[in-house]
This record gives structure tokens, sequence and C-alpha cells, in this order.
């Protein structure tokens, strides 16, 4: 698909979830865009910058039951055993005005972790050789909570057990990675989702809570369109530890030493705040509104360059 991309003077973006193209009159058939759709999410990825320019190669295939982590992977499950703390924990709250059935809800969300196994694993080993293993969706548990009034943004004691929740340490080498609360009131429900880092990021998330609304409503064609994933994670995980790109980043490294290696540690470069004694994942956000427009050239632009 790319080759032929290429061939006719095709440009792919990324627009979220979608796939946005500019291409010549006539250039795009029934079979290119037959092969556009059946290669979507490994397109995605490739626009997104989630796997590197030169993994054309990376396929789906069978995988041992011990599976090497990713690169990314492994930094983070070290930085979570030396400091463990929240910093890695990522949340999503999503009030209904209706009382959500748990039983159904609980169905759903095993359904969704058959999908996407990088949910339930865990992590095993010991030292430096450290691997993981898919657990039973079936074993996922939703934690249910009845709530005495009604659920408002401000309620101080709501906060507290939300954050409680989200703060909550994962015991990654027991548990999966993704734990969910259901708290009920009277006529609506609050469902609050956490995912440890080594196993999603927000783009996931998101989508993880598009599928579950979804299989709760029922709609079987929503994930059917989808299909099975067509690259896992772990796919890019086995690829990105390959010997081939094993050799890759030993140059690049080789490289980068050759270009940095005399310089300090600590650079001397006059700062406008006092350097911290230690890491800090404090920070703010910043919302500014841009036009879809540019957001495609944006998009665009990153994409080719």
């Amino acid at each position: 698909v790319l080759r032929t991309l290429s061939a006719r003077g095709v440009k792919l973006a990324a627009d979220g979830e979608n796939l946005r193209y500019e291409a010549p009159p006539g250039a795009i058939d029934h079979d290119l865009l037959a092969g556009l759709r059946r290669h979507k999410a490994a397109l995605l990825m490739l626009l997104t910058n989630s796997i590197a320019p030169d993994a054309v190669g990376l396929v789906r295939s069978e995988l041992p039951e011990r599976r090497v982590l990713s690169m990314q992977q492994e930094a983070l499950w070290l930085a979570e055993r030396i400091d463990g703390g929240t910093s890695q924990h990522l949340s999503l709250a999503v009030r209904f005005a209706q009382v959500i059935d748990a039983t159904r809800l609980q169905v759903a969300m095993r359904r969704v972790l058959e999908r996407h196994e990088e949910l339930c694993s865990r992590f095993v080993g010991e030292g430096a050789r450290w691997h993981r293993v898919t657990g039973a969706a079936a074993d996922f548990e939703l934690v249910i909570r009845s709530w005495p009034r009604p659920l408002v943004q401000d309620d101080s004691e709501l906060q507290q057990q939300l954050q409680e929740f989200v703060d909550a340490p994962f015991d990654l080498e027991q548990g999966g990675a993704l734990r969910a609360c259901l708290l009920t009131a009277l006529g609506e429900s609050l469902l609050c989702l956490v995912v440890h880092h080594t196993a999603a990021d927000g783009v996931a998330i998101g989508i993880l809570l598009k599928e579950l609304t979804a299989l709760y409503d029922g709609d079987e064609n929503a994930t059917e369109e989808r299909g099975a994933p067509t690259l896992r994670y772990a796919d890019y995980a086995a690829w990105q530890r390959s010997d081939v790109q094993q050799r890759r980043l030993d140059r690049q490294a080789g490289e980068y030493a050759a270009a940095l290696g005399d310089l300090p540690w600590l650079h001397s470069i006059p700062t406008d705040r006092p350097r911290l004694a230690g890491g800090c994942v404090r920070g703010q956000r910043l919302v500014r509104h841009v036009p879809s427009d540019r957001i495609f050239q944006l998009t665009r632009f990153a994409a080719t360059h």
C-alpha cells in the first residue's frame, strides 16, 4: 500500500482515528481504498509516529506466552519499581444520566479486555529479565458502589473517593493494568476508569471508552467493523526487539555518543527557575481551540517531516 501511495502521489495524514488523503484525480481506485481500510490501524500508527518510519515490515504474528517488553514499557516498569507513585495512572470519569446495568457493563469490559490483551497482562520475571504474560479477561471484576445523593462535581466526599480509587497502587505482577469503578445513585451513574501507562496512553483510553460504550449498547457491528486489531502492541514490542532493529539502534546510539560524548552531564546554561533535586510531574493544562483545517495541515506537515 505504501509503495502504491508513493507511486501515485497520494499524501496521507492522520486525523484522530481517521485517515485523510490528498490525491491526484483518479489516483484512488477501489483496490487501493480497500487496502487503506484493511491497513488503517497500521497506517495510523505509522503517521502518528507510534511506529518508526522504517517499520513497514511490522506484521501481526504468533506470540510466545512470555512476551518481550518494548523499550518504552521497560523504562516505565523500571520507574514504577523504583518510586511507584501515581504519575503513571491514567484516569477518566464519565457521568451518565441513567442507571447503568452493572452486569452488562462487566460483560462489556471483559469483551474489551479480550480485544486488547495488554490491559489484562502482568509482568513476570526478576532482575533485568522481565516479560509480559496475558491474564484471563474473565477474571476482571468491576467495582460497584452505591452513592446516597446526587452525583455533583463539587461534592468533596465524592471527589475524595474517586481520587483514592485513582491513586490506589496497581499490583502489576499479579493483576492487569485496568480497573473500573461504577457509582450508582438515584437515576444516574458515574464510571471511573484507571489504566496504567505501561499498557495504554491517553489516546488508547478514549478508544477503550468508545468500544466499551458500543459493546454495552449491544452494537456488535461497531467492533466487528473494526475487526480484531490489525497490530497489537506486543507485535510492535517484538519488532522493536528484533536483531535488525537492534543493529539500527546500536548504530544510532553510536552516532549520538560520538556527537554528544564530550558534553558535561549537567549543562551550565542559565535557567529561569532553580533546578529541582528530583523529578516532578506537576503541570497545568492550557486550552486553545484550533480550526479543523489547521489541524489537518499541521498533521500532514508533521507526517511528512
